[in-house]
């Protein structure tokens, strides 16, 4: 569905002698390295609504994806061994995706 683009799993890798995993797809476009973390949280009434905190409330809801997305860039541009097949001369960006529709995106 993404012919011009090489889509790989998530990387298991060792940290601190503790078995990590990056997000769930990493995807390598000519311009781009976009990692994708997929939650099954769903957006509360609040969020919903509109609420004038969304953007707490969202970030709340999404911490361990942000964890995740933030965790990866790092362990590519470090050049960690596990994420060697991963380019660094392009700009990484994160999305995280949720049901039904509630997401967030920013550049790692």
């Amino acid at each position: 569905m993404l012919p011009d683009a090489i889509v790989q799993p998530e990387v298991v890798y060792t940290e601190q002698k503790n078995v990590k995993k990056s997000v769930d797809w990493i995807v390598v476009f000519d311009d781009l390295v976009l990692l994708v973390e997929v939650k099954s949280v769903r957006p509360t009434m609040k969020l919903r609504l509109g609420a004038t905190d969304f953007a707490t409330e969202l970030t709340t809801k999404l911490a361990k994806a942000v964890e995740q997305i933030d965790k990866t860039a790092a362990h590519i541009a470090a050049r960690t061994a596990e994420f060697a097949h991963i380019p660094v001369d392009r700009p990484i960006v994160g999305v995280a995706v949720t049901l039904p529709g509630a997401y967030l995106t920013w550049a790692a």
